[in-house]
């Protein structure tokens, strides 16, 4: 049988929590897929703990490039460019996955291709654990300044609402998507704006991963738990929020240009992100954004943007 399931996975000085990890996505009901790790010049035992896995041996995990310096976008891009499968996903290396992650959202996924023949993007709630995989909240987006309500481009001008640690998509979403530009804030920023805009997005409503918090996290469930001082934060980084919203919006009207056949999905949305929207437009535009951020922070940046 054919491998239809990719697994982009980015490791750096992971050893800590790769074997759990990996030991996750072995148990999984679904196992008709294969792990692309790109490593960037690990300085621990991250490598060998790779080597000596299982999956490795059984030829479902594959070690590709291992050069350092990389940095996170970059690394994942490397693992995603060995993804040629029908479908992919993105791992974290210390995150934990639940059984049933790749046949939850690879159910979903062919259904809405079924139904609706597009791009397809399919992403779940994470459950939030400590180091140990202790629950800390059984809900990141009950927790969270995100929103799993965001599908349409204008939710994403912010910032991203979809970790990619959850994200399934399919190979015409990639063939839009790919390749990231090199200067966007976050690769699952991008994914989930090209995915809003060309394609479709769906919600698992239930956890599928351990999403796990600790000091060494890349990123972490950012916007967690004081939702007051977050969004102080916010507001004293918006000449921060403006420069990566207008990196993002410029990159995708680059790529909007540089397809053959662009499709205009969006008239409001392509307006707005090209400047030749009214004021009174974009404020009727602003009022259908679903976003987790204050919605005061959120009118507040629109009006520059």
């Amino acid at each position: 049988m054919a491998i239809d399931v990719s697994i982009a996975l980015a490791t750096y000085n992971g050893s800590r929590y790769i074997n759990e990890l990996l030991n996750s996505i072995k148990l999984q009901t679904y196992n008709n897929f294969i792990i692309h790790v790109c490593d960037d010049g690990s300085s621990d035992n991250t490598l060998e703990l790779l080597h000596q896995h299982p999956l490795y041996n059984e030829g479902r995990l594959i070690v590709h490039d291992v050069t350092g310096g990389q940095g996170a976008l970059k690394n994942f891009k490397r693992s995603l460019s060995y993804c040629d499968t029908d479908y992919i996903c993105l791992c974290d290396q210390d995150d934990y996955w639940m059984p049933d992650k790749l046949e939850t959202l690879l159910s979903i996924m062919k259904d809405k291709e079924n139904e609706i023949g597009e791009p397809v993007l399919v992403f779940s709630d994470l459950e939030v654990v400590d180091s140990t995989l202790n629950c800390i909240h059984k809900s990141f987006f009950r927790i969270s300044n995100k929103s799993n309500q965001c599908r349409n481009p204008e939710d994403f001008l912010i910032s991203n609402h979809i970790p990619g640690c959850v994200m399934m998509f399919n190979r015409s979403l990639k063939n839009l998507f790919d390749p990231i530009p090199d200067d966007v804030r976050m690769h699952d920023w991008w994914i989930a704006l090209i995915a809003a805009y060309y394609g479709n997005i769906f919600y698992a409503n239930k956890p599928l991963i351990k999403y796990r918090q600790h000091g060494g996290n890349v990123v972490g469930a950012s916007g967690m738990f004081k939702q007051e001082g977050i969004t102080l934060a916010m507001i004293r980084n918006i000449p921060e929020l403006l420069r990566r919203n207008k990196v993002i919006t410029s990159r995708f009207v680059e790529r909007f240009n540089n397809l053959a056949n662009p499709t205009v999905k969006n008239e409001k949305f392509l307006s707005l992100v090209l400047g030749k929207i009214t004021y009174k437009e974009r404020l009727s535009l602003l009022k259908k954004v679903k976003s987790g951020e204050s919605k005061y922070l959120t009118y507040l940046v629109w009006w520059f943007i």
